[in-house]
């Protein structure tokens, strides 16, 4: 008999974010896993700045802006420097609209830093199983770049074509496993609620 799995860790989260024109979805799904993890352990902390990391992080942590970026490049920053409140440094308009990274700005304002991080070396499905079960989600690169991923609108999508990279930064929220109601991922995106299901998107975990 096959193990069952079906963890959804949808109800700790923020509203879906939308990374508009700017291509900081490094910092999307950096911020958004920070804060899930937050209100997971009951932390007393207020959703954190993506904006920030997207302008403070450029250059000297090998982030580029709106021009892409690393999730283990974003974690050793939060981890350094910390990271101001969403209200203390709010999204801009201009990079929202623009593609337009901003000048590094500093406030008198309490940061808040993260005590640690992990990289995952080993990329089975159980490995990841075993993480969810611990309710702990994990930022995660996809294949965002495909049409199939692209034009998602809803159910359980089973592959990405032929498209060869990982290009996109998200966050891994459940995984439904021999439940029969079908196998799937359940990944967090950045493009708004009104792509996908509601911001989200179910994908066939033996096709990630």
């Amino acid at each position: 008999m096959k193990a069952v799995y079906n963890v959804d860790l949808r109800n700790y989260y923020s509203s879906v974010k939308n990374q508009g024109a700017c291509g900081n979805c490094y910092a999307m799904s950096t911020v958004e896993n920070v804060n899930i993890q937050n209100i997971i352990n009951a932390k007393n902390v207020p959703a954190l700045s993506y904006q920030q990391l997207t302008d403070c992080s450029k250059g000297y942590y090998n982030n580029n802006g709106c021009n892409g970026g690393w999730l283990y490049e974003s974690l050793n920053f939060i981890q350094v420097y910390g990271l101001y409140s969403e209200s203390t440094y709010p999204q801009s308009l201009n990079t929202f609209q623009n593609n337009v990274a901003g000048t590094c700005k500093s406030y008198n304002s309490q940061k808040y830093t993260i005590k640690g991080w992990y990289y995952f070396l080993d990329y089975s499905c159980m490995s990841r199983v075993n993480v969810l079960h611990a309710r702990t989600s994990i930022s995660i690169a996809v294949a965002g770049g495909s049409f199939p991923f692209q034009y998602y609108h809803s159910g359980i999508l089973s592959g990405c074509g032929n498209y060869p990279y990982v290009d996109h930064a998200v966050v891994l929220m459940g995984i439904s496993l021999n439940t029969g109601m079908g196998n799937y991922w359940v990944i967090k995106n950045s493009w708004g609620t009104g792509w996908g299901e509601g911001g989200y998107i179910r994908i066939n975990p033996t096709n990630d």
